[in-house]
């Protein structure tokens, strides 16, 4: 694993995390493959490009959030990455005037595509704590 690739992964996570922090679906969508996954804890799993990006308008519509990862382990093999993250995240749901705090991990899977750069593939999460917020992306 070159360090140019572990850099290229952590960057493209650092404008997912940015993105959803600032409630922006197009800056979401440019870190996503076309046949990703999303697979959000308690919820079916959401399949290609187009379904995701309506997951997160109908989700940004009535919240927002404050995404931090607190810690990230890439690995690469090839053409295809994981990062196993930890977040703390801030979720104000149906503009509730008091954020629910949560403490989690998650998986993001990785693909190498033309010129060097990468697209998310599958991105899975869960929440450390049962009944607190575990939405993200």
């Amino acid at each position: 694993m070159s360090d140019a690739d572990r850099t290229a992964i952590a960057r493209a996570s650092a404008r997912l995390v940015e993105a959803v922090n600032g409630s922006d679906v197009a800056g979401v969508m440019a870190v996503w493959a076309d046949d990703g996954v999303m697979m959000p804890p308690g919820r079916p799993s959401v399949h290609g490009r187009q379904a995701i990006e309506e997951s997160f308008r109908q989700l940004f519509s009535h919240s927002r959030f404050h995404f931090q990862f607190t810690a990230s382990e890439i690995q690469v093999v090839g053409d295809i990455a994981s990062e196993h993250i930890t977040y703390v995240a801030e979720a104000w749901l149906d503009g509730a005037s008091q954020p629910t705090r949560s403490r989690g991990k998650g998986l993001h899977l990785f693909r190498r595509v033309s010129a060097g750069a990468w697209v998310l593939v599958a991105d899975l999460w869960n929440s450390d704590s049962i009944g607190t917020v575990g939405v993200r992306s």
